[in-house]
C-alpha cells in the first residue's frame, strides 16, 4: 500500500505534519517534499507518483478548492484513475482540513475524512482508517456451522473459548499507559462472582454488574486465560482490579463501535475486531515511546 498525498503550496504545513505521522506509523505513502530528489522532472515525478499510489489523500481546504495551479491538475487526474478503480473500492479520500466544499461533483459523492477541529486527534484516526486499508480482505460466509444466515464479509472466529478472544484482544495493549487515548474499552462484570476483586465502594453501588474503562490510565495490566488483573484509578485512589474470564460479560468501545459478547465469540464470527485493534494499540504504544524520550 503506497498513499499519495495531494495538497496545496498553502497547506503544506498540513501536509508535512501528516507525512511525519505516517511515517512515524510505518505507512508507506508519497509527498513530493519527501519523494522528489533534487534534479528530477518533478511534474513527471508527480505523474508517477500518482500512478503508482494504492490510495490517493486529498487534502482539502479553501486553498485547494479555489487555487488555479498544479493541484487542480492532481485531483483531476485522480478523478480520472478512479474511473478505472472497481465500484465500491477505496481509491481517493478526501481529507478536509476545514470546513469547506470541494467543486468536483465526483468529490462530493466521497465520503469525507475532517481532521478539524483537533488536528492532532484527526491525524490519530486518519492513520488508523488508513491501516486497516492494508488488511487482507474478510472471507464472505453466508451461513454458520447451523446453517443460519450471517451477515456477508464477517469471519469465523478461529477461537475455542471467550478467554482466548480475551487474551489476544488486550495482549495488545501496553502493560502500562498514562497518557491520552481517544479510544475506550468498557469492561462490564458480573459484581458478585466469586474471585472478582474491586474497590468496596465500588462493589457496593453496583451490586450486580459493573463497568469500568480502559483508556488514558492504567497500570500493570495482565491477561491469562483465567483472569484479568489491572490497576485503575477510582475517585482518585489506585486500586488494583481483578476479573476471572468467566465474569467478563463483554468488552466495548463506543469511538469503534464494536461489543465482544462472552457468549457470542465462541465459535462464532468476530468480524476483524482484533486486527483492526492490534493496529491502534500500535499507534498507542507510538504515542507512549514518544512521551518517554
Amino acid at each position: 500500500m503506497t498513499i499519495f498525498i495531494s495538497y496545496a503550496r498553502e497547506d503544506r504545513v498540513f501536509a508535512s505534519q501528516i507525512s511525519n505521522k505516517l511515517d512515524d506509523a510505518g505507512v508507506e505513502h508519497w509527498i513530493d517534499t519527501k519523494s522528489i530528489k533534487p534534479g528530477q522532472d518533478w511534474k513527471r515525478e508527480i505523474s508517477i507518483g500518482l500512478r503508482s499510489a494504492s490510495h490517493i489523500l486529498l487534502l482539502i481546504s479553501e486553498n485547494s478548492i479555489s487555487k488555479r495551479g498544479y493541484v487542480q491538475r492532481e485531483i483531476k487526474e485522480a478523478l480520472e484513475f478512479l474511473k478505472e478503480v472497481p465500484t465500491g473500492d477505496v481509491f481517493i479520500i478526501p481529507v478536509r482540513l476545514e470546513p469547506c466544499e470541494p467543486h468536483d461533483l465526483e468529490l462530493r459523492d466521497l465520503n469525507w475524512f475532517d481532521l478539524f477541529p483537533d488536528i492532532n486527534r484527526g491525524i490519530f484516526n486518519l492513520i488508523g482508517y488508513l491501516k486497516t486499508l492494508s488488511a487482507p480482505a474478510e472471507l464472505e460466509i453466508d451461513k454458520d456451522i447451523a446453517g443460519s444466515p450471517r451477515p456477508r464479509g464477517t469471519v469465523l472466529a478461529p477461537y475455542k473459548a471467550f478467554s482466548e478472544v480475551v487474551r489476544v484482544f488486550f495482549a495488545q495493549f501496553p502493560k502500562t499507559f498514562l497518557g491520552s487515548s481517544p479510544y475506550s474499552f468498557y469492561l462490564t462484570v458480573r459484581t458478585q462472582d466469586e474471585g472478582v476483586q474491586l474497590p468496596p465502594s465500588i462493589a457496593e453501588k453496583f451490586p450486580e454488574t459493573v463497568s469500568f474503562v480502559i483508556q488514558n490510565q492504567y497500570e500493570d495490566l495482565l491477561v491469562n486465560n483465567d483472569e484479568l488483573r489491572v490497576s485503575l484509578w477510582f475517585y482518585g485512589e489506585k486500586s488494583t482490579v481483578i476479573v476471572p474470564i468467566k465474569s467478563l460479560l463483554h468488552i466495548a468501545s463506543p469511538e469503534l463501535g464494536f461489543t465482544i459478547n462472552h457468549d457470542d465469540s465462541i465459535g462464532g464470527p468476530l468480524h476483524h475486531i482484533l486486527e483492526g485493534h492490534k493496529r491502534r494499540i500500535s499507534e498507542l504504544e507510538t504515542r507512549v515511546r514518544s512521551l518517554s524520550t
